[in-house]
């Protein structure tokens, strides 16, 4: 496992091709508890119309489609501990 920043880490979430899933793990705003998701970027096929009433990357987050649930994700960036890309794991200091 590597370790990266959590500058490192948003940033590869931001930049991550949306054509393939990978995991990141990260602890939930709402009640503290650690999540892993399996997600993907890009993902459009479930979009209901309508735009975001404010900018994600202004608030720190990125959107994801959960491949779990089926449903779109908000993730804040700083809340990542630990990402995985094509089978690597990154881990978050």
């Amino acid at each position: 496992m590597e370790t990266v920043t959590r500058e490192q880490a948003a940033r590869m979430v931001e930049g991550y091709n949306g054509s393939r899933i990978f995991t990141v793990t990260f602890v939930k705003r709402t009640n503290g508890e650690i999540r892993v998701m399996n997600c993907r970027k890009g993902v459009t096929k479930h979009l209901q119309g309508g735009e975001a009433k404010y900018s994600f990357r202004d608030k720190g987050l990125v959107s994801v489609f959960d491949m779990q649930k089926q449903a779109y994700r908000v993730i804040a960036l700083e809340s990542i501990t630990a990402v995985s890309f094509n089978g690597v794991q990154y881990k978050v200091i």
